[in-house]
């Protein structure tokens, strides 16, 4: 009744102290419980709200586990043959990347003017990274395994860093055409419809809310494929969008030139260093065999014949790694071995016998009479094929199915003359064959621009004026593969001879490579190969080439002219110039002859140290068993350098670990310190416990340093990683912050920074102007090419113009007279 007579009160409110300071005391009570409490309450609400979070966190794993699933054979379809586990077969690259800048010019002249980053090092530092490098050079692929590896290892656990978990998305530039040009959109939204082109089942809010939300990997392919105004519109688009993204991780892949706006934004370029070898060799075959399902546990018998082929098949990839061959011929080849057993010779050869095996004979009924029907199915299949990269690869020009259709029935006998299975025959050998594929806008093209090459040069080798478009895009890098294929069919000398004579009007190597290549993947009795030997060994004996030029030309010509080329090097050896007889003795360990032993044995006691070096180093290139003997046999008989580059070089050979255990108890200390030295080379657990060993019991403190060295310096190197370096900051320099103020002016922010910069480049001394120079290489754009150019043409020092040469050739890669490259 109280509280009813409360409420029915009818008085105007009154202050109550009392009832205030019991309401006061009890909220402070409360206040007190909940900090009191206040690890256990959160405990309590978190216990509460897990069921909620882990809901969430299923429904929104459970999208992006099937994004990545339909993701992934998408990414498949992109690579050559289009191997379901891209993984198995990846051949990791090297990116070769400027150092961070040095801080004085005592360190510019100590460090190297390149850092190799491998490729388990890309993600760990800088997020705005340019692969580039020539045609075949893996760009794509190595994009391809980013996405492919970098979410899904971490949800597997097998990570073996604290990379965050990013989710890939892969965006093809080259289809920027295909978006509305007159529409202006958000830089994010812009950048997610082109993610969608990729992916269609995708929706852009969706995208952008991830961009946003998490860490993610925006992979952007095809830059090189870019109008000039493109490229500055999606560089804007990308340092727009980053504002607002959450940790996002950029990759692009981009041809050797025309990535200046990606530089400008803070990219940095990584060119792709890829150089396969022979542990790479043995996982791609095993990669291969597992994804064509042609290896048998279950048949021991099946697989000793396998074991033998295999052996032959690695002896065939192994003889071709000299070649430089691009490695998509290293994976056409072994796919092709465990598809058929056969071990091509010659990449067109694999290429024909691939082509065989994906439009073959079709079955058109029973009777004989019906092979001559198939014969010319499979001949008109091949027909439409090149008429199809004629227009693909002439006029960028797509066919949808009705005009394929229409296509074939222009290759069709009169309807009279023709067996009534025909049309449905070529129709389903087109359709089948991996070489097409039927694109989004449900249009067919070629799955992938070797095989729009390949047939391509199949095209112009029989039609009429197909040399004279040869001929005109000699010097076009998106051509050289087309090139390739059509000089390995044909009798080449008149573009050999084109090519050579390019070269004479503007002396470089590149040609005579591109020339030595394809002699590589010719017949050995080409008429033409003789005319570019000839070319070889003039720029070999030629005093003004470059030693490396050199060794790289003579080298060629061994690919060329085999052990022929032995007599040349003999009688080089009897040159005048220092430069060319080192050359020469290295040309005679990459002939192999081991009858040139008593030679390089000579050469190891000649009076020059350049000889002498050359001749282990050639020992070394010959890598037979007589050579390692040989060199270790005079390893106690060199000085104390040579001593050191003998035993490096016994880390190479098949036999050389043996012979350096064995030397490891020579009683010449110097010996056993170079034996110390040159185990902290080999990456085995028996180097190491043998390093151990003698860091522990050898009586000479000399030979005990050395090994501890040795082990301290694989701790050292295993400890650090190289890793693609952030971009300076102009106005956090020290240097040119001390400059500037000797100059009694501040350095400023931004523009002005750069400003600062230039003049030092212009005015301070020569140790400034190199730092200068150095530093415009990193940040430098198209205004600093004049900067650059007036110190290589001006009156500096040659260390200066050294220096600035180089920073202008990298800032014209960025920035060339600009021509859409075609390149993959």
């Amino acid at each position: 009744m109280l509280a009813f007579e409360l409420l029915q009160r009818n008085q105007g409110w009154s202050f109550d102290l009392l009832s205030a300071l019991i309401g006061a005391l009890f909220a402070w009570l409360i206040a007190a419980l909940v900090y009191a409490y206040r690890e256990k309450i959160k405990r309590a609400l978190e216990k509460a709200w897990a069921p909620v979070a882990a809901w969430r966190r299923r429904v929104r794993a459970s999208q992006e586990e099937k994004y990545l699933r339909a993701l992934k054979p998408k990414l498949s379809a992109l690579l050559f043959l289009q191997p379901a586990d891209p993984t198995r077969v990846f051949c990791p690259p090297g990116l070769e990347v400027a150092p961070p800048l040095p801080a004085t010019i005592q360190a510019s002249r100590d460090e190297s003017q390149t850092l190799r980053v491998p490729y388990r090092n890309l993600f760990l530092e800088h997020s705005r990274v340019v692969l580039t490098g020539p045609q075949d050079s893996g760009r794509t692929m190595t994009m391809v395994i980013s996405a492919w590896q970098d979410y899904t290892t971490s949800e597997n656990g097998d990570r073996d860093d604290e990379r965050p978990n990013r989710l890939p998305f892969w965006i093809d530039v080259s289809r920027i055409d295909q978006l509305d040009p007159d529409e202006e959109g958000d830089p994010a939204e812009k950048l997610a419809e082109l993610a969608v082109l990729f992916m269609p089942q995708l929706l852009t809010k969706w995208i952008v809310q991830h961009w946003t939300d998490g860490p993610s990997l925006i992979l952007l392919d095809n830059w090189s494929r870019l109008s000039l105004e493109n490229r500055q519109r999606v560089a804007a688009w990308i340092e727009a969008a980053s504002q607002s993204f959450n940790d996002p991780f950029w990759l692009v892949a981009a041809g050797q030139k025309g990535y200046g706006s990606l530089t400008e934004i803070g990219f940095v370029p990584a060119g792709m260093m890829t150089q396969p070898d022979d542990r790479w060799l043995n996982e791609l075959i095993a990669g291969w065999a597992d994804l064509t399902a042609e290896r048998s546990a279950d048949d021991s018998e099946d697989q000793t014949v396998a074991g033998l082929e295999t052996s032959e098949l690695f002896e065939t990839l192994d003889r071709i790694l000299e070649t430089r061959a691009p490695l998509w011929e290293f994976h056409l080849r072994t796919a092709l071995f465990f598809r058929t057993r056969t071990i091509a010779e010659a990449p067109q050869d694999a290429m024909e016998h691939w082509i065989e095996e994906e439009v073959p004979l079709p079955k058109l009924g029973d009777e004989d009479a019906d092979v001559s029907a198939a014969e010319l199915a499979q001949q008109l299949a091949r027909d439409v094929l090149l008429e199809l990269a004629h227009r693909q690869r002439f006029e960028d020009q797509t066919i949808d199915t009705r005009a394929l259709r229409e296509l074939v029935n222009t290759y069709l006998p009169e309807e009279d003359e023709r067996h009534p299975k025909l049309e449905s025959a070529i129709q389903r050998l087109l359709v089948d064959a991996s070489f097409l594929e039927r694109r989004s806008d449900r249009t067919w093209a070629f799955s992938h621009p070797i095989w729009t090459d390949y047939f391509t040069a199949r095209y112009l080798l029989s039609a009429e004026g197909g040399y004279d478009i040869v001929l005109d895009h000699l010097s076009d890098p998106g051509w050289s593969r087309v090139l390739s294929f059509y000089a390995s069919q044909t009798d080449a000398s008149d573009l050999v001879k084109a090519l050579l004579d390019g070269d004479k009007a503007s002396p470089q190597i590149g040609p005579l490579l591109r020339a030595t290549q394809w002699a590589v993947n010719t017949s050995a009795t080409a008429p033409w190969r003789r005319t570019l030997m000839k070319a070889l060994a003039q720029d070999f004996m030629r005093r003004s080439t470059d030693t490396s030029d050199r060794l790289t030309i003579g080298r060629a010509l061994t690919q060329v002219a085999g052990n022929g080329a032995r007599p040349f090097f003999l009688k080089m050896l009897q040159q005048p110039s220092l430069d060319v007889r080192v050359a020469a003795i290295r040309g005679l360990g990459w002939c192999g002859n081991q009858q040139d032993m008593r030679i390089l044995g000579a050469a190891l006691r000649d009076q020059n140290a350049d000889v002498r070096n050359a001749a282990v180093r050639s020992l070394r290139d010959m890598g037979t068993p007589g050579a390692a003997k040989f060199l270790a046999k005079n390893l106690d008989q060199a000085d104390e350098a040579l001593m050191l580059l003998i035993a490096e070089a016994l880390t190479e050979l098949p036999e050389g670990p043996q012979a350096l255990i064995d030397a490891a108890d020579h009683p010449d200390l110097l010996v056993r310190r170079a034996v110390a030295h040159s185990l902290g080379n080999i990456d085995q657990e028996w180097a190491e416990d043998k390093l151990i060993e003698m860091m522990k019991q050898d009586p000479e403190w000399l030979v005990r340093s050395a090994a501890e060295s040795a082990i301290e310096a694989k701790e050292e190197q295993a400890s650090q990683q190289a890793t693609i370096p952030v971009p300076p900051k102009i106005d956090e320099i020290d240097w040119l912050i001390k400059w500037a103020a000797e100059q009694g002016m501040g350095l400023g922010i931004g523009d002005a920074a750069i400003e600062t910069l230039v003049l030092a480049a212009q005015e301070g001394r020569d140790d400034v102007k190199i730092l200068s120079a150095l530093t415009l290489t990193r940040v430098g754009n198209k205004s600093h090419i004049p900067v650059l150019e007036s110190m290589v043409e001006g009156d500096e020092s040659d260390s200066v113009q050294a220096v600035a040469q180089q920073g202008l050739n990298e800032l014209r890669r960025r920035y060339p007279a600009y021509a859409p490259e075609t390149e993959a």
